[in-house]
C-alpha cells in the first residue's frame, strides 16, 4: 500500500480527477504471469479476511491459513493443490470497453499463481524539535501523508527550515 500511496495524487481534489478502472466484482484477475502465453489467476500467500462493520475489521473470516481462506474465497470453485497446484475450475474474465468492465469469457481450469508474501518494512521516527502531539507535529504529519506524486512538499512543515 505504501508504494500506491506514492504514485498517486495526495491532495483530495486532485485524486477525485484520477480515472479508475474497477474490474465487475465476479471477475478474477487474469494474467499471463509467466509471459508464455497461458493465463493464470493471481492469489498472494497470506491469506487474512475480515469481517468488517462501518468499514470497521471486526473479526477475522478465516485464520491466517491457506487451504480454509481459499474455502472461503472460491467455495467449491478451487481445486486444491501444493502452492503452484491448485487450480480454479470456471474463471469468469473481464475486459474494458472504454471505460466499462464487462464480463467477456470463462476460462476453465486455470491454474492459481500465489506470490510470495513479502512482509512490508515500517519506518518509526521520533520528532525531536517538537511534540508529536503539538500543532507543528500534527502538521509535519499531515504533510508527510501528502509526499507523493505532484505534492509539492512544505520543507517548513517537515521542520526541514
Amino acid at each position: 500500500m505504501t508504494e500506491l500511496r506514492q504514485i498517486v495524487p495526495s491532495e483530495s481534489n486532485v485524486l477525485e480527477r484520477v480515472a479508475t478502472f474497477r474490474s465487475q466484482p465476479q471477475c478474477y484477475d487474469v494474467f499471463d504471469i509467466q509471459g508464455n502465453g497461458s493465463p493464470a489467476v493471481m492469489g498472494v500467500q497470506y491469506y487474512l479476511a475480515y469481517k468488517n462493520r462501518d468499514h470497521t475489521p471486526i473479526r477475522s473470516y478465516v485464520t491466517n491459513r491457506r487451504e480454509p481462506f481459499y474455502r472461503w474465497l472460491y467455495g467449491d470453485n478451487i481445486t486444491m493443490g501444493d502452492v503452484g497446484h491448485a487450480s480454479l475450475k470456471q474463471v469468469p474474465v473481464c475486459r474494458y470497453a472504454l471505460k466499462k468492465a464487462e464480463e467477456v469469457e470463462t476460462l476453465a481450469n486455470v491454474p492459481l499463481y500465489e506470490a510470495k508474501y513479502a512482509p512490508e518494512p515500517m519506518q518509526f521516527y521520533r520528532i525531536k524539535p517538537v511534540a508529536f502531539d503539538s500543532t507543528p507535529g500534527y502538521e509535519l504529519n499531515r504533510e508527510l501523508r501528502k509526499v507523493g506524486a505532484g505534492h509539492v512538499t512544505d520543507r517548513s512543515k517537515l521542520l526541514l527550515k
